[in-house]
C-alpha cells in the first residue's frame, strides 16, 4: 500500500549544517634545513707551544661544539679558550678585544670539547685562541 500523505523534502532547518571542513589525518612533515658545514683549522703557536686541530660544528639548537683533536699545549697560568673576531693574521694584541669566552682550557693535551652559546655569529667569530689571562 502506498502512503497517502506526501513526504516533504528536507529543508535547511531539518538537516544538520556542516560549518567546518572534515578532519584530515594528514600530518605535515617538518622540513629540516641542512646544518652549515663544520669549520676546521690548525693551531698556530705564538707565545706558547700549541699544536693540534680544531673543528667548530654548528648544532640544530643554534649553538655549536668546538672540538680540539688532537691537541697539545705548553703549560701556562690561567689558560682560557676564546672565540675571537680577530683573524689569525690580524695582530696579536687584538685577540682578546672582541671575544666569546668558552671557559678554562680543560687539559694540556688530548681531545676536548667546548660549547659555543646559541646565537653566536660564527661568520664573525672564526678564530680559536688559547689565552693566558695572567700574562
Amino acid at each position: 500500500m502506498l502512503p497517502t500523505k506526501p513526504i516533504a523534502p528536507a529543508t535547511a532547518t531539518d538537516a544538520p549544517v556542516a560549518t567546518e571542513p572534515p578532519a584530515t589525518t594528514e600530518v605535515a612533515t617538518p622540513v629540516t634545513e641542512p646544518l652549515p658545514a663544520p669549520l676546521t683549522g690548525e693551531f698556530v703557536a705564538l707565545d706558547y707551544q700549541v699544536s693540534g686541530a680544531v673543528t667548530i660544528a654548528p648544532a640544530r639548537d643554534g649553538s655549536a661544539v668546538v672540538t680540539f683533536d688532537p691537541f697539545s699545549s705548553e703549560s701556562g697560568p690561567d689558560l682560557e679558550v676564546y672565540l675571537s673576531a680577530n683573524p689569525v693574521d690580524g695582530g696579536y694584541e687584538s685577540f682578546d678585544d672582541d671575544i666569546v669566552d668558552l671557559g678554562q682550557l680543560q687539559s694540556l693535551d688530548g681531545s676536548q670539547q667546548y660549547v659555543v652559546p646559541a646565537g653566536t655569529d660564527l661568520s664573525r667569530y672564526r678564530t680559536i685562541v688559547i689565552w693566558c689571562n695572567s700574562a
